[in-house]
């Protein structure tokens, strides 16, 4: 079960990871200009900028996949006390 959720976990981060990193670099790309003067005093910009650190993004799917195990730890427990043969009879 842990192992599941791990690879779960490391899967769907990865693919959050690198959809945030394109949908990032595309709006980078897409030069959009902020029309609000306060907007832009706060970003110190007339254009929105996003920057994509490659570390950052390795950091956060090592972190999320963990969280993922680690949130899968106790209900793994409770599943592994459970023979198979009452799991698949019980509707709990």
């Amino acid at each position: 079960f842990i192992l599941e959720a791990l690879a779960l976990g490391a899967l769907s981060t990865t693919l959050g990871g690198l959809f945030g990193m394109l949908t990032a670099v595309g709006i980078e790309a897409a030069h959009i200009m902020i029309d609000v003067e306060a907007v832009r005093v706060v970003l110190l910009s007339d254009y929105l900028h996003l920057s994509v650190k490659v570390t950052d993004v390795v950091i956060a799917v090592i972190t999320f996949t963990l969280v993922a195990g680690a949130s899968a730890f106790l209900p793994s427990l409770r599943a592994s006390r459970v023979a198979p043969v009452t799991a698949m009879q019980s509707v709990d």
